[in-house]
């Protein structure tokens, strides 16, 4: 099986390779990157960089955005803005955050504007949360930030999360947060978690709260870590554990939490001096890194 797909790749490459000759530029930018990732070819730089140049000077968007990607200044700059009216998605974006920001290119909002609304309808989801930002109207900022969910944009989730659950959406909240934790972002875990515990939206499910729970407080969120420290007391979502309670609470109240404290102080006066240590201990184990 190995062998077969070794030859296949080799294969594929070879046909490539003909069509590139021929002036295929679409074939030419695979080429390049097969070069650039040793797929069915031995990796040659310089022959990565020959392709991909040549695929970019026909007019292929995906190459002169790796042109764009590879080159300084002025080089780079005009390779963006060719790959940007090739229709590339990327490379449009690129240009309307930096009419925008007025760092690499005059500041323009007008171009700015014309730009994201390009990248935004080549799906890219950033261009769609930045043109949201500036929307006066409620209805189109709305709009936009629902497209970028859509898209994917981490950030335009979490705001889109907290926007409907402050309206009491909390069914579409509670989707919003679950896709922004499921791509990592460490906010939304912790209100998914709290949507879960609470069972707002949909069933309470403290199996799942404890994993988000979990997931946010390993990032380092002390609410998050306070929320273990309570589950893992009242037996929440896994069997009671005063140790690991303890343990959870005392890396909560690191930067002062009060109520991590509180809880903290509570929980130790019913434990033995030993259960302290060993609490004491596992909190340090997992500050440094280690996980429950």
């Amino acid at each position: 099986m190995a062998r077969d797909a070794c030859r296949g790749e080799k294969d594929a490459a070879s046909w490539l390779l003909k069509a590139s000759e021929l002036g295929n530029r679409d074939a030419q930018y695979q080429l390049a990157q097969r070069y650039e990732q040793g797929n069915g070819v031995v990796i040659r730089r310089d022959l990565a960089e020959r392709w991909y140049f040549r695929a970019a000077t026909l007019g292929q968007a995906q190459a002169q955005l790796w042109m764009a990607r590879h080159e300084d200044g002025e080089n780079a700059l005009n390779w963006y803005q060719k790959s940007a009216s090739s229709g590339d998605a990327e490379a449009q974006l690129w240009l309307g955050k930096a009419y925008r920001e007025g760092k690499r290119l005059p500041w323009d909002e007008q171009k700015a504007r014309y730009w994201l609304e390009r990248a935004a309808t080549g799906g890219s989801g950033e261009a769609d949360y930045l043109l949201s930002q500036k929307q006066t109207s409620h209805e189109k900022r709305d709009q936009y930030l629902v497209q970028a969910s859509s898209a994917g944009y981490t950030r335009a989730q979490r705001d889109l999360g907290e926007q409907l659950f402050k309206a009491n959406e909390f069914a579409r909240a509670r989707e919003e947060y679950a896709k922004a934790a499921s791509a990592g972002d460490t906010g939304s875990r912790l209100a998914y978690g709290e949507m879960l515990r609470l069972g707002q939206g949909g069933k309470e499910d403290y199996v799942e709260a404890m994993k988000q729970y979990r997931l946010a407080a390993n990032d380092g969120n002390r609410m998050a870590q306070y929320r273990m420290g309570m589950m893992r007391q009242d037996g929440l979502g896994a069997s009671r554990n005063r140790i690991h309670a303890y343990a959870w609470y005392a890396m909560a109240a690191t930067e002062g939490m009060s109520e991590a404290i509180h809880a903290r102080n509570d929980l130790e006066a019913t434990m033995q001096p030993d259960e302290i240590k060993a609490g004491q201990r596992l909190a340090m184990h997992w500050s440094s890194g280690k996980t429950e």
